[in-house]
């Protein structure tokens, strides 16, 4: 008989965010994780292996979003490293090395996205802080799961310590996989964007080579070369060169921030939102100059957000090793992506180009910008940065709008100087 298998009609590509909490809660191991043409994992189910028991339906968490945050209101905090060097290698504040140092030194795991040498991202568990390290930074395209929820569980029946980072539908897989609250278990998740696939990554990484001339063995998507707020991506390659470009001129940067390269699923996230069942919730806070001003000195700092008595806690026990200042988190809400992402109506088009005629082809085509917009959009930056120096100069709080400034400026009858 023919072995036959076929894509699990449970939610559909559209919804489904490859989790792979399915695959891990399968008994028969009858479902595997296939790239679609765009490079996407999807689930599989080989139906002469399928027994009907109905757990990969009882536990995708699309099917099953029952789950909520324990906590009645989150708090958020502006957050840095006090380790200046561990804050230096990381993306943002440093807050993750943090909560990953403390799990292991109290002998317990610590489970994380690493990018490995073909450039695919995966998670894994690190036992040790130099493994810890392969963890921290931003991958800007998504991790596979693979084993790491089985291991995870096996940790935790032992009665280990583990920490668990992801993205929100990641932590939704793992908590509807185990099915159960754990004590010894802390997760975190991040304030996430929407994720490419490793295709399309590598569709990149070939233009790249073309323009170096040599193969592709390191990418950073989050150097701090220029400064925090100024991030760059940089590869290197075998002929020793070395690529370091600014987010706003590079060309897989100005692509994911358009959307037009993210998992079909991110476009119908159910994920984005402020009420997380993860402990702890940290993010790049954009958006810092309206609410910690004195903690902006453009080498990163950590959104913190606190979901769960278990992340209070947790928080309280190393918040001696932070500088941290309480924020009203609806005043950066418009800053960071709590909002569904919108798709962009080339987008299809956008990933297929990538494939068949190349990276930079399907940018220039699709997501450039012609001259009069990009002339826009730095006059914009330069009226932002007069307003701000306006603020500045005047002693007011970013507050104030530009009505109330003229009409206070009118009564009182005073002059900007």
């Amino acid at each position: 008989m023919e072995n036959k298998k076929e894509i699990i009609n449970l939610i559909g590509s559209k919804y489904c965010t490859g989790c792979e909490a399915c695959l891990s809660i399968c008994p028969v191991h009858a479902i595997s994780m296939v790239e679609d043409d765009e490079g996407f994992k999807q689930p599989v189910i080989d139906i002469n292996k399928c027994v009907k028991c109905s757990k990969c339906i009882k536990t995708c968490p699309i099917s099953n979003n029952n789950s909520s945050s324990d906590i009645s209101e989150v708090k958020s905090y502006a957050a840095i490293n006090r380790n200046s060097e561990v804050r230096e290698n990381s993306s943002s504040g440093g807050l993750f090395y943090l909560f990953a140092e403390y799990i292991i030194k109290n002998k317990g795991v610590v489970f994380g996205a690493k990018i490995n040498d073909d450039f695919s991202v995966m998670h894994s568990y690190a036992e040790t802080l130099d493994e810890v390290k392969k963890f921290q930074g931003s991958k800007y395209v998504q991790s596979q799961i693979g084993d790491s929820f089985i291991k995870c569980k096996e940790f935790l029946d032992k009665g280990i310590l583990v920490l668990f980072s992801g993205t929100p539908c990641q932590i939704y897989g793992l908590k509807s996989y185990l099915s159960k609250k754990y004590e010894n278990l802390f997760t975190i998740d991040v304030i996430c964007h929407g994720v490419p696939s490793t295709k399309i990554l590598k569709s990149y990484i070939k233009y790249q080579e073309k323009k170096a001339k040599s193969q592709a063995q390191q990418i950073a998507f989050r150097r701090k070369n220029f400064g925090w707020k100024q991030f760059a991506i940089g590869l290197l390659f075998n002929n020793s060169i070395a690529y370091c470009t600014p987010q706003t001129k590079d060309i897989w940067m100005l692509s994911f921030n358009k959307n037009v390269m993210l998992r079909q699923s991110c476009y119908n996230c159910n994920f984005k939102s402020v009420s997380r069942i993860s402990d702890i919730t940290l993010a790049d806070l954009w958006g810092i100059e309206f609410v910690a001003p004195e903690l902006d000195d453009n080498k990163g700092t950590s959104l913190l957000m606190i979901q769960s008595e278990k992340g209070r806690l947790f928080f309280e026990n190393l918040k001696k090793n932070l500088i941290y200042k309480t924020i009203d988190l609806d005043r950066i809400k418009r800053f960071n992506s709590f909002h569904q992402t919108e798709c962009p109506k080339n987008r299809d088009k956008f990933i297929k180009e990538c494939f068949e005629k190349g990276f930079d082809k399907a940018y220039f085509k699709y997501v450039s910008e012609n001259l009069f917009l990009k002339v826009y959009r730095k006059i914009r930056r330069c009226l932002g940065k007069i307003k701000r120096l306006i603020y500045k100069l005047l002693g007011l709080s970013k507050e104030n709008s530009v009505k109330e400034i003229v009409s206070d400026l009118l009564e009182t009858g005073k002059n900007i100087e």
